[in-house]
């Protein structure tokens, strides 16, 4: 269950998260493909990157790539996250004292 449960608020951040991936992404590529000097820069940063593709795009461009991020996310941060959940129940995170072990942890993260 922690699995699920992990891997549902890792997917529900993502709807949050991802109009800032989209816009980082554009942010590198812009003018990536002309030679330096040669493009015109069309974003002058994250906050206006935002502004303009609302207005070009639409604002549904800010959540392009939505499915395939939200299942990444599912699946990477919901085993990550809800096996350590596990171990941690299962005590497999302390040492012999009850005390929460630093190599412990390491190794089961």
């Amino acid at each position: 269950m922690e699995v699920v449960a992990a891997g549902l608020s890792a997917a529900t951040t993502c709807i949050f998260t991802n109009p800032l991936e989209v816009v980082k992404n554009r942010l590198q590529l812009q003018g990536e493909l002309l030679a330096r000097g040669e493009y015109v820069k069309t974003y002058r940063g994250p906050v206006h990157g935002l502004v303009v593709m609302a207005r070009t795009d639409g604002l549904v461009s800010l959540q392009a790539g939505l499915g395939p991020a939200m299942v990444y996310q599912f699946v990477m941060n919901g085993l990550r996250l809800g096996t350590f959940a596990t171990m941690e129940t299962h005590g497999w995170v302390r040492d012999s004292d009850g005390g929460v072990s630093l190599p412990r942890t390491v190794g089961c993260s």
